[in-house]
């Protein structure tokens, strides 16, 4: 399993692995393809939406996990709100 961690003080270091979004709707599945690419992967955004089963409104916190979890990523849903961050 591949853990992630990353400071946030750290971030303006890795903008080399920045993906924009194609539309609104990728907004999950760009941030997931950053962080792949930080560990070394390099997919399509087309690839990961089909992962994260995207639809026209977007992808849910679940279909991110899946998507992460299909590639081998140990990953853990929390609920909490902003000031949990």
């Amino acid at each position: 399993m591949i853990k992630y961690n990353l400071k946030l003080g750290q971030a303006q270091y890795y903008k080399r692995y920045y993906t924009p979004q194609v539309d609104e709707r990728d907004c999950g599945v760009a941030a997931l393809n950053m962080l792949l690419q930080f560990n070394g992967s390099d997919y399509s955004l087309a690839h990961l939406r089909q992962l994260a089963k995207t639809d026209q409104e977007g992808t849910t916190a679940l279909g991110i996990v899946r998507a992460a979890q299909a590639l081998h990523f140990e990953t853990k849903a929390v609920k909490g709100g902003y000031d949990a961050v």
